[in-house]
């Protein structure tokens, strides 16, 4: 009777681990995707380029490359997909509303879904091939700013595709390529957010707290 009594304790000290590790998984999904949406919508510096033409392309040099880059690093593919694409797009739509897109508006979030939303699940692919080292971290975080630039290339040749000039296009081709360099200067940044991160949280990566749960439902099963 005893070792039941016992054994019922540690199940319910287990259940309830299990509910404090998934409610912070969920909670700091929601505190990401809010800072997220908070960054892409106000922290960032918008370079207007004219291209003499009835269009003229803004840049922007985004301090939300920051929360990309530790956002890969620290979810699964999935839910940094899931993060990265309702932050960045709510973000853009915020900004948007905020200071007017006009007719612009669904270039933008098209911009948004094949840059930076599909950046962060691409970082955080390349972070799970990889060995768990400071250095594979931040070879993925380089390429995931790489696909920033390439994936605002596809973008804007998908949108604008028969409606601006040759001009432009090379702007497209070198100016944004600026603009991913000053981001890569952003991952020394990220790195010191992530370890704070990993210091908050004790985990290595927030994949970790369900594992937690996997663990404790395994052992109340035996």
């Amino acid at each position: 009777m005893e070792n039941n009594r016992i054994h019922t304790f540690k199940d319910k000290i287990n259940e309830e681990k299990c509910k404090k590790n998934s409610n912070k998984f969920i909670i700091t999904i929601a505190i990401f995707t809010a800072f997220l949406i908070i960054f892409t919508s106000f922290l960032r510096i918008p370079i207007i380029y004219n291209t003499q033409t009835t269009y003229n392309i803004i840049f922007h040099i985004n301090l939300a490359s920051i929360l990309i880059f530790s956002i890969g690093i620290m979810f699964k593919p999935w839910v940094a997909l899931f993060i990265c694409l309702l932050g960045s797009v709510l973000g853009e739509w915020g900004y948007c509303l905020t200071y007017g897109c006009g007719e612009e508006l669904p270039a933008y979030l098209l911009f948004m879904v094949l840059s930076p939303g599909l950046a962060g699940a691409f970082i955080s692919i390349i972070r799970q091939k990889l060995k768990q080292k400071l250095i594979n971290e931040i070879f993925a975080m380089v390429i995931g700013g790489i696909w920033q630039y390439f994936g605002l290339m596809i973008a804007g040749f998908i949108w604008y595709l028969g409606f601006l000039n040759w001009r432009v296009y090379v702007v497209f081709i070198f100016y944004p390529l600026y603009l991913t360099i000053f981001d890569l200067f952003f991952i020394p940044v990220s790195i010191i957010l992530i370890k704070l991160l990993r210091n908050l949280f004790k985990v290595k990566y927030f994949d970790d707290l369900l594992k937690k749960n996997e663990k404790n439902f395994t052992l109340k099963i035996d």
